[in-house]
């Protein structure tokens, strides 16, 4: 039985994986990592969304060595699935910048960060051909604020750009 098939049981009207098991660069069998069913089941039914920071058109330009806060505030939940990053200038050898995401809450204790202090970009996220999938799909409530604080390592301008992949109801 195919993958396609045994979905259809699961997700009914769903021809596929909520999620989209399969990944471009490996197999189900191999180091990828892909949530569990149970992570994945509230996924299904929900409309594909990207939250891009750095501009829809362009990267955001960071002058040498200064650091730049982007905020998004959401208007539905949004449960994050992918996370990927680019920098010009970079490379796992020498990083291009520092990356630090967050999820803000006006309640005390609420809010979230998605790592204890800033990564390098190359180790944060994936790149296009190749995201970053979290372990478990982490939710962001409605009327919260993504905060993404990004550092510039070059002493040169460097234009980064961080997308977080999901899905939210409209």
């Amino acid at each position: 039985m195919s993958i396609f098939t045994q979905s259809r049981f699961r997700f009914p009207g769903r021809p596929r994986h909520a999620l989209g098991v399969y990944v471009p660069y490996g197999k189900l069998s191999s180091r990828v990592y892909v949530p569990t069913r149970r992570d994945r089941a509230p996924l299904a039914g929900k409309r594909p969304f990207d939250i891009v920071f750095g501009g829809a058109q362009d990267e955001v330009s960071i002058a040498a060595s200064q650091t730049t806060e982007l905020r998004y505030t959401l208007q539905s939940d949004f449960i994050a699935t992918t996370i990927m990053v680019s920098a010009t200038s970079s490379s796992q050898a020498s990083p291009g910048c520092r990356i630090g995401v967050k999820d803000l809450s006006t309640m005390p204790g609420k809010g979230k960060k998605l790592s204890n202090t800033l990564v390098n970009n190359v180790n944060w996220g994936g790149s296009g051909q190749k995201p970053k999938f979290l372990r478990k799909p982490y939710t962001f409530k409605a009327g919260r604020t993504i905060l993404v604080t990004i550092t510039n390592l070059r002493t040169t301008t460097n234009k980064v750009q961080v997308v977080i992949s999901g899905v939210w109801d409209e």
